[in-house]
Protein backbone atom coordinates (compact mmCIF):
# COMPACT_ATOMS: atom_id res chain seq x y z
CA UNK A 1 0.00 0.00 0.00
CA UNK A 2 2.88 2.61 1.01
CA UNK A 3 4.29 1.83 -2.72
CA UNK A 4 1.39 3.20 -4.41
CA UNK A 5 0.84 6.15 -2.13
CA UNK A 6 4.75 6.89 -3.24
CA UNK A 7 3.57 7.11 -6.94
CA UNK A 8 0.68 9.00 -6.97
CA UNK A 9 1.67 11.86 -5.20
CA UNK A 10 4.64 13.13 -7.26
CA UNK A 11 2.00 12.91 -10.40
CA UNK A 12 -0.57 15.22 -8.93
CA UNK A 13 2.78 17.60 -8.27
CA UNK A 14 3.73 17.60 -11.47
CA UNK A 15 -0.05 18.44 -12.95
CA UNK A 16 -0.33 21.66 -10.82
CA UNK A 17 2.83 22.52 -11.33
CA UNK A 18 2.14 22.34 -15.44
CA UNK A 19 -1.41 24.36 -14.99
CA UNK A 20 0.98 26.40 -13.38
CA UNK A 21 3.12 27.02 -16.13
CA UNK A 22 0.26 27.16 -18.79
CA UNK A 23 -1.75 29.73 -16.77
CA UNK A 24 1.59 31.87 -17.04
CA UNK A 25 2.36 31.58 -20.78
CA UNK A 26 -1.55 32.91 -20.80
CA UNK A 27 -0.59 36.01 -18.82
CA UNK A 28 2.63 36.20 -20.59
CA UNK A 29 1.05 36.70 -23.65
CA UNK A 30 -1.90 38.94 -22.79
CA UNK A 31 0.70 41.49 -21.31
CA UNK A 32 2.96 40.93 -24.81
CA UNK A 33 -0.39 41.39 -26.98
CA UNK A 34 -0.86 44.47 -24.71
CA UNK A 35 2.64 46.29 -25.10
CA UNK A 36 2.31 45.25 -28.37
CA UNK A 37 -1.82 47.04 -29.57
CA UNK A 38 -0.52 50.21 -26.97
CA UNK A 39 2.91 50.32 -29.23
CA UNK A 40 0.42 50.74 -32.35
CA UNK A 41 -2.04 52.66 -30.88
CA UNK A 42 0.19 55.32 -30.63
CA UNK A 43 2.62 54.96 -33.35
CA UNK A 44 0.41 53.99 -36.26
CA UNK A 45 -3.22 53.84 -35.51
CA UNK A 46 -5.65 56.33 -34.40
CA UNK A 47 -4.13 59.52 -36.39
CA UNK A 48 -5.78 62.72 -36.71
CA UNK A 49 -7.70 63.50 -39.99
CA UNK A 50 -10.00 66.26 -38.92
CA UNK A 51 -10.88 69.07 -36.05
CA UNK A 52 -14.20 69.78 -35.29
CA UNK A 53 -14.25 73.58 -34.03
CA UNK A 54 -17.29 73.93 -31.76
CA UNK A 55 -18.88 76.93 -30.44
CA UNK A 56 -16.73 79.68 -31.74
CA UNK A 57 -18.94 82.84 -33.45
CA UNK A 58 -15.99 85.92 -33.48
CA UNK A 59 -12.98 83.22 -34.82
CA UNK A 60 -13.22 80.73 -38.37
CA UNK A 61 -12.79 77.00 -37.63
CA UNK A 62 -9.94 77.50 -40.39
CA UNK A 63 -7.99 80.21 -38.25
CA UNK A 64 -8.60 78.21 -34.68
CA UNK A 65 -7.31 75.17 -36.59
CA UNK A 66 -4.29 76.46 -37.77
CA UNK A 67 -3.36 78.41 -34.70
CA UNK A 68 -3.70 74.57 -32.19
CA UNK A 69 -0.92 73.22 -33.97
CA UNK A 70 -2.69 69.93 -34.71
CA UNK A 71 -1.73 68.59 -38.12
CA UNK A 72 -3.43 65.99 -40.32
CA UNK A 73 -1.68 62.59 -39.34
CA UNK A 74 -0.31 62.76 -36.17
CA UNK A 75 -1.21 60.35 -33.20
CA UNK A 76 -4.65 61.92 -31.40
CA UNK A 77 -3.09 59.73 -28.33
CA UNK A 78 0.17 61.72 -28.72
CA UNK A 79 -1.62 65.12 -28.98
CA UNK A 80 -0.52 67.86 -26.15
CA UNK A 81 -3.61 68.85 -25.11
CA UNK A 82 -2.58 71.27 -22.47
CA UNK A 83 -0.48 73.26 -25.73
CA UNK A 84 -3.51 73.45 -27.63
CA UNK A 85 -5.34 74.87 -25.26
CA UNK A 86 -2.75 77.45 -24.11
CA UNK A 87 -2.44 78.36 -27.62
CA UNK A 88 -5.64 79.13 -28.44
CA UNK A 89 -6.16 81.16 -25.74
CA UNK A 90 -3.13 82.95 -26.12
CA UNK A 91 -3.81 83.17 -29.33
CA UNK A 92 -7.16 85.02 -29.11
CA UNK A 93 -8.45 87.42 -27.38
CA UNK A 94 -12.11 86.82 -27.47
CA UNK A 95 -11.66 82.99 -26.30
CA UNK A 96 -11.93 81.98 -22.65
CA UNK A 97 -11.22 78.48 -22.52
CA UNK A 98 -11.25 75.37 -24.79
CA UNK A 99 -12.04 72.10 -23.98
CA UNK A 100 -10.64 69.45 -26.30
CA UNK A 101 -12.33 65.88 -26.51
CA UNK A 102 -10.90 62.59 -28.67
CA UNK A 103 -13.36 60.92 -30.96
CA UNK A 104 -11.85 57.98 -32.12
CA UNK A 105 -10.56 56.89 -34.92
CA UNK A 106 -9.55 60.05 -35.98
CA UNK A 107 -11.22 63.45 -34.97
CA UNK A 108 -9.81 65.66 -32.07
CA UNK A 109 -13.12 67.98 -30.95
CA UNK A 110 -12.54 71.82 -29.70
CA UNK A 111 -15.12 73.14 -27.96
CA UNK A 112 -14.28 76.70 -27.69
CA UNK A 113 -15.66 79.01 -24.65
CA UNK A 114 -15.85 82.47 -25.77
CA UNK A 115 -14.97 85.64 -23.31
CA UNK A 116 -17.56 87.91 -22.88
CA UNK A 117 -17.33 91.62 -21.76
CA UNK A 118 -18.86 91.25 -18.21
CA UNK A 119 -17.62 95.17 -17.16
CA UNK A 120 -17.09 98.09 -18.64
CA UNK A 121 -14.31 100.35 -16.99
CA UNK A 122 -13.64 104.13 -17.60
CA UNK A 123 -10.84 105.60 -18.76
CA UNK A 124 -9.56 108.73 -19.91
CA UNK A 125 -9.49 107.21 -23.38
CA UNK A 126 -12.29 105.32 -23.40
CA UNK A 127 -13.92 102.02 -22.09
CA UNK A 128 -12.01 99.00 -21.19
CA UNK A 129 -14.03 95.76 -21.79
CA UNK A 130 -13.07 93.61 -18.71
CA UNK A 131 -14.24 89.97 -18.66
CA UNK A 132 -15.67 88.59 -15.19
CA UNK A 133 -12.39 87.36 -14.40
CA UNK A 134 -10.73 90.71 -15.06
CA UNK A 135 -8.58 90.33 -17.85
CA UNK A 136 -8.91 92.94 -20.80
CA UNK A 137 -10.87 92.18 -23.96
CA UNK A 138 -10.45 95.72 -25.72
CA UNK A 139 -10.74 99.49 -25.35
CA UNK A 140 -13.22 101.16 -27.20
CA UNK A 141 -14.82 104.82 -27.31
CA UNK A 142 -18.19 103.73 -26.28
CA UNK A 143 -19.48 101.32 -23.62
CA UNK A 144 -20.37 97.74 -24.02
CA UNK A 145 -24.53 97.89 -24.18
CA UNK A 146 -26.10 95.67 -21.17
CA UNK A 147 -22.69 95.99 -19.18
CA UNK A 148 -22.17 97.92 -16.06
CA UNK A 149 -20.09 100.57 -15.84
CA UNK A 150 -17.20 101.47 -13.59
CA UNK A 151 -15.28 104.42 -12.74
CA UNK A 152 -12.79 105.15 -10.00
CA UNK A 153 -11.01 102.51 -11.19
CA UNK A 154 -7.19 103.82 -11.82
CA UNK A 155 -6.13 101.74 -14.95
CA UNK A 156 -2.99 101.22 -15.34
CA UNK A 157 -2.40 103.17 -18.59
CA UNK A 158 -0.36 100.60 -20.35
CA UNK A 159 -2.80 97.93 -20.37
CA UNK A 160 -2.85 95.80 -23.38
CA UNK A 161 -6.27 93.11 -24.98
CA UNK A 162 -5.16 90.03 -23.11
CA UNK A 163 -3.56 91.19 -20.15
CA UNK A 164 -5.34 91.13 -16.46
CA UNK A 165 -6.34 94.55 -15.20
CA UNK A 166 -3.88 96.38 -13.37
CA UNK A 167 -5.06 99.79 -11.26
CA UNK A 168 -2.70 102.37 -9.04
CA UNK A 169 -4.81 100.98 -5.99
CA UNK A 170 -3.98 97.49 -5.55
CA UNK A 171 -6.81 96.48 -3.98
CA UNK A 172 -9.24 97.77 -6.97
CA UNK A 173 -8.86 94.93 -9.17
CA UNK A 174 -10.29 92.01 -6.81
CA UNK A 175 -13.10 95.21 -6.28
CA UNK A 176 -13.71 94.55 -9.95
CA UNK A 177 -14.16 91.05 -9.96
CA UNK A 178 -16.04 90.81 -6.92
CA UNK A 179 -18.64 93.38 -8.55
CA UNK A 180 -18.32 91.91 -11.33
CA UNK A 181 -18.99 88.28 -10.03
CA UNK A 182 -22.18 90.06 -7.54
CA UNK A 183 -23.56 91.97 -10.38
CA UNK A 184 -26.61 94.51 -10.04
CA UNK A 185 -30.01 92.57 -11.79
CA UNK A 186 -32.14 94.43 -13.19
CA UNK A 187 -30.60 97.27 -11.56
CA UNK A 188 -27.70 97.38 -14.66
CA UNK A 189 -30.26 99.33 -16.96
CA UNK A 190 -30.79 102.40 -14.38
CA UNK A 191 -27.53 102.76 -13.44
CA UNK A 192 -24.97 105.54 -15.14
CA UNK A 193 -22.02 104.20 -13.52
CA UNK A 194 -20.95 102.50 -9.97
CA UNK A 195 -17.90 105.07 -8.34
CA UNK A 196 -15.28 103.69 -7.19
CA UNK A 197 -13.01 105.80 -6.55
CA UNK A 198 -13.38 105.68 -2.34
CA UNK A 199 -13.06 102.08 -1.65
CA UNK A 200 -14.56 102.84 1.46
CA UNK A 201 -17.65 103.95 0.19
CA UNK A 202 -18.77 102.63 -2.89
CA UNK A 203 -21.72 104.37 -4.80
CA UNK A 204 -23.41 105.14 -7.48
CA UNK A 205 -27.18 107.09 -9.15
CA UNK A 206 -30.26 104.53 -9.73
CA UNK A 207 -32.35 106.17 -12.39
CA UNK A 208 -31.02 109.88 -12.04
CA UNK A 209 -33.15 109.89 -8.58
CA UNK A 210 -31.52 107.73 -6.33
CA UNK A 211 -27.94 108.33 -4.62
CA UNK A 212 -26.90 104.72 -3.47
CA UNK A 213 -24.04 104.59 -1.05
CA UNK A 214 -22.99 101.32 -0.58
CA UNK A 215 -19.83 101.27 1.66
CA UNK A 216 -17.34 98.97 1.58
CA UNK A 217 -17.62 95.54 -0.95
CA UNK A 218 -17.63 93.49 2.64
CA UNK A 219 -21.50 91.09 2.34
CA UNK A 220 -21.63 93.03 -1.54
CA UNK A 221 -23.94 89.90 -2.31
CA UNK A 222 -26.22 90.64 0.71
CA UNK A 223 -26.72 95.00 0.07
CA UNK A 224 -27.16 94.36 -3.04
CA UNK A 225 -30.14 91.97 -3.03
CA UNK A 226 -31.45 94.42 -0.09
CA UNK A 227 -30.81 97.46 -2.07
CA UNK A 228 -32.33 95.74 -4.82
CA UNK A 229 -35.22 95.25 -2.74
CA UNK A 230 -35.78 98.84 -1.12
CA UNK A 231 -35.39 100.80 -4.73
CA UNK A 232 -37.96 98.39 -6.86
CA UNK A 233 -40.49 97.86 -3.95
CA UNK A 234 -40.29 100.47 -1.04
CA UNK A 235 -39.70 103.47 -2.90
CA UNK A 236 -41.93 105.00 -5.53
CA UNK A 237 -40.97 105.73 -9.26
CA UNK A 238 -40.86 109.20 -8.89
CA UNK A 239 -39.13 109.70 -5.40
CA UNK A 240 -35.54 111.80 -5.39
CA UNK A 241 -33.22 111.14 -2.54
CA UNK A 242 -30.57 109.39 -0.64
CA UNK A 243 -30.22 105.76 0.29
CA UNK A 244 -27.25 104.69 2.41
CA UNK A 245 -26.33 101.51 4.04
CA UNK A 246 -25.80 101.45 7.72
CA UNK A 247 -23.25 99.71 9.76
CA UNK A 248 -25.37 97.14 11.36
CA UNK A 249 -26.56 95.81 7.78
CA UNK A 250 -29.74 98.24 7.86
CA UNK A 251 -30.61 101.18 5.30
CA UNK A 252 -31.82 104.79 5.41
CA UNK A 253 -33.59 106.42 3.04
CA UNK A 254 -33.15 110.31 3.33
CA UNK A 255 -35.84 111.63 0.45
CA UNK A 256 -34.68 115.32 -1.01
CA UNK A 257 -37.18 117.20 0.36
CA UNK A 258 -35.95 115.77 3.63
CA UNK A 259 -32.21 116.37 2.83
CA UNK A 260 -33.38 119.52 1.85
CA UNK A 261 -34.77 120.96 5.02
CA UNK A 262 -31.64 118.87 6.83
CA UNK A 263 -29.42 120.86 5.44
CA UNK A 264 -31.15 124.49 6.23
CA UNK A 265 -31.59 123.19 9.56
CA UNK A 266 -27.89 122.66 9.69
CA UNK A 267 -26.74 125.84 7.70
CA UNK A 268 -29.25 127.64 10.59
CA UNK A 269 -27.45 125.89 13.53
CA UNK A 270 -23.80 126.79 11.90
CA UNK A 271 -25.15 130.17 11.42
CA UNK A 272 -26.62 130.41 14.71
CA UNK A 273 -23.30 129.08 16.50
CA UNK A 274 -21.60 131.51 14.28
CA UNK A 275 -23.64 134.35 15.81
CA UNK A 276 -23.18 133.18 18.90
CA UNK A 277 -19.67 132.68 19.02
CA UNK A 278 -19.23 136.64 17.69
CA UNK A 279 -21.58 138.19 20.32
CA UNK A 280 -19.39 136.22 23.41
CA UNK A 281 -16.47 137.32 21.89
CA UNK A 282 -17.81 141.09 21.70
CA UNK A 283 -18.92 140.98 25.40
CA UNK A 284 -15.59 139.48 26.79
CA UNK A 285 -13.97 142.26 25.10
CA UNK A 286 -15.97 145.00 26.04
CA UNK A 287 -15.33 143.53 29.58
CA UNK A 288 -12.00 143.34 29.34
CA UNK A 289 -11.89 146.88 27.71
CA UNK A 290 -14.10 148.39 30.45
CA UNK A 291 -11.64 149.59 33.60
Amino acid sequence: MSEVSNTTTPLRRVKRKRKSNYSLYIMSGFILALIIFTFLAFTVFFRVKSVSIIGSSVYTSDELASESGITSGQSMLLTDKDSVIDKLRTGFIYIDDVRMSLIFPSTVVLEVIPAEAAVNVLTEGGYLYLTAAGRVLEKNPVPRKGCLIISGADAAADLKPGEAFRSGDEHKPALITTLSDNGFGILTEKIAHVDISDRGNIKFNYDNRIEVNIGTYADLDYKIKFIQRVLTENIGPNTYGTLSMLTDGGLQFIDADGKKYNDKIYEQNLSTRALTTTTEETTENTSESTP
